[in-house]
């Protein structure tokens, strides 16, 4: 489990890195928010087989992104990020920017979705205005290399514990 940690700590640096460089605000004195533990589901179908993960994380917005990640038990990963002002709720949305979605196999191989499409279906804050709940759905296509594959029935409902 401290391997899995470790390992989505190292996605969560990754994602605030890049929320950081396409950023408009710089500031030096706010630090990155870390990983706000969750509960709930992720899963999907990639090709013919199944990807459960038993622990979700939302990633606090950073420079209005907000991330879920979810690591199954054989260190396969998925990332999704979104910016939050810009995304519908039951409304359809083509992968592309934002939302964006990877996934990473057992062998840390990161695929980019280049195709597909992503619903919000329910989304909640707290009275501080932090995200504490996601659910949606997704069906994309991810390559990496000229690789591709197809990731059916993706599932995600996170809510923080």
């Amino acid at each position: 489990m401290k391997k899995q940690f470790k390992l989505l700590m190292l996605f969560a640096a990754l994602f605030i890195a890049a929320a950081q460089v396409t950023s408009c605000k710089k500031s030096a004195t706010t630090p990155p928010p870390t990983p706000t533990p969750a509960s709930g589901k992720f899963t999907a179908t990639l090709g013919a087989e199944a990807f459960s993960a038993p622990d979700a994380y939302i990633m606090p917005a950073l420079g209005g992104t907000i991330a879920v990640m979810a690591k199954d038990a054989k260190g396969r990963s998925f990332s999704i990020a979104i910016f939050e002002k810009d995304f519908p709720v039951n409304k359809a949305v083509e992968v592309a920017f934002s939302p964006s979605i990877s996934y990473s196999d057992e062998k840390s191989k990161t695929y980019i979705a280049k195709s597909g499409s992503m619903t919000i279906t329910e989304y909640g804050k707290n009275s501080s205005g932090t995200v504490i709940k996601l659910k949606g759905t997704f069906s994309i296509t991810v390559v990496s290399d000229g690789a591709e594959i197809i990731v059916k029935d993706g599932i995600f409902d996170v809510s923080t514990k």
